[in-house]
Parts: C-alpha cells; sequence; structure tokens
C-alpha cells in the first residue's frame, strides 16, 4: 500500500483517498489471485531447476546464482524473496576468497570436525535439504555464541542474531517464518514441543492455524530451517533424542 501511495503521488502530486487505494488494492489483489502465472515466495535462499538462489537483501533486489559451474551475481533475478525489516543485506567481498579463512574466528579444533563444518555450513544455503542442527556447546569463554553470530551473519545477517527458544508454540512458529537461519542461544534444555517443532522445522514438516479474524480460513506454514544452538549445560538424554529425530 505505501508503494501504491507513493506511486499516485508521483503521477499526480496529491495524496490518494483511502477508499481509491483501498479498490485498488482489492483489484490487484483479484487480478494477482486469478490472473497471469502464479510465483513461490521464498525467504533468503531458494532452489529451483538445480540452481541455488541466495538473496543478497539489497536495494538492487540481487541475488547470487550458483550451479554446479560457480557462481555469479544477477541483477534481476527471476525469483521472487520475501524481505522482513529485520533482515539485513549481504556484503559482497573478494570473489576469490578461501573458506578456511573462516577459521581464524571460530573454536574449532580437529581437521575432521573443520571439514564437518564445512560441509555443514555449505548445506545451509540448500533451502531443500533437510539440515541438522548445529550444536555448539562448551564450557564458559569458550566462543560459542561468537561462533553462532558468525554463522547467522554468513548464511541470513539479521538485525536480531541470537533468539531466545520461546516456550510456547505460536511464537516458535513466528521465529520460523520470519527467519531462514535461526540461532537460539543459552538453550539449557528442551521440552518435548520444543523438541518436536525443531525436528519438524529442519525436516519440512508444517503447521496450521486460523486465519485472524475468520471462521474456517487457515494459514499454512511449511519450512525447512537452518538451526543452531548454544548450550552451556547439555541434558544429553533430551539432546539424544532430538538429535535422532531430526
Amino acid at each position: 500500500m505505501t508503494l501504491l501511495l507513493r506511486l499516485y503521488y508521483r503521477q499526480t502530486k496529491s495524496v490518494c483517498g483511502d477508499t481509491v487505494l483501498r479498490d485498488a488494492v482489492r483489484q490487484l489483489r483479484s487480478k494477482a489471485l486469478f490472473e497471469g502465472k502464479q510465483y513461490s515466495l521464498h525467504l533468503r535462499c531458494a532452489e529451483i531447476d538445480s540452481v541455488i538462489w541466495y538473496d543478497l537483501c539489497d536495494p538492487l533486489w540481487r541475488a547470487v546464482r550458483i550451479t554446479t559451474d560457480g557462481w555469479e551475481i544477477v541483477e534481476k533475478p527471476p525469483i521472487i524473496f520475501k524481505r522482513l525489516p529485520h533482515m539485513q543485506e549481504q556484503s559482497v567481498r573478494n570473489t576469490h576468497s578461501d573458506i578456511n579463512q573462516i577459521f581464524k574466528f571460530l573454536n574449532i579444533e580437529g581437521d575432521a570436525n573443520k571439514i564437518l563444518f564445512q560441509v555443514q555450513l555449505c548445506s545451509w544455503f540448500i533451502e531443500s535439504v533437510p539440515k541438522p542442527i548445529y550444536n555448539f556447546h562448551g564450557e564458559k569463554g569458550s566462543a560459542k555464541s561468537t561462533s553462532c553470530r558468525i554463522l547467522k551473519r554468513i548464511i541470513d545477517p539479521a538485525s536480531v542474531e541470537l533468539l531466545s527458544l520461546a516456550k510456547d508454540e505460536g511464537a516458535i512458529i513466528e521465529q520460523l517464518a520470519a527467519n531462514y537461519a535461526l540461532v537460539y542461544d543459552n538453550v539449557s534444555s528442551l521440552n518435548n514441543l520444543q523438541s518436536d517443532l525443531l525436528c519438524r522445522a529442519v525436516t519440512g514438516g508444517g503447521n496450521m492455524k486460523r486465519k485472524l479474524y475468520t471462521d474456517s480460513e487457515m494459514i499454512v506454514y511449511q519450512f525447512k530451517r537452518a538451526i543452531a544452538d548454544v548450550k552451556l549445560h547439555i541434558n544429553q538424554k533430551k539432546l539424544f533424542q532430538a538429535t535422532n529425530r531430526a
């Protein structure tokens, strides 16, 4: 609606009335629903015909096109991405950077663990595949939260980097709907509801709820998200159960 107001003022140099605006919105909504080609709406990452697309979230609406032959920045991508206020622009740096440079900023020991981290990191860009839940654990001061912040900035930069895991089902679904990559800080335990929701979130499950102010119209949430959590005190039994179920 804000865009329509701006366009109307640019053309007429006057303010659009509420009645005219509502009529225009209704007409545009009906045309979008019943005319022309339908497009899927994606959040940050998309995979279409074996091509991975990554939204840079910049003012020009550019995206990165990734194939088996390499990657390139596309000025006008054929993918429609969803933008939310907390999402931030991804910076574009040296195209020949070495992925191993990331370990200058992470507290990960051992070549095997480093390779596992790199594979996991790359998998987070692939929207269609289930992604194992990252679990950073260690003593206080071992850079767990810092590592998660770096991970979030690489995959899904946002003004809010670390989240608190809500106990309410609706609140968790809202977090999942608003973020492609979610990093939960200071997760000391998981109850059954939280475990079930997170497992469904990484494997492609969905949820339904009644649309506000309606009796029967439903809103369907379905996603495959990238999730990481930071644990200081680990409940080994629940962690084992949640990992196996994911």
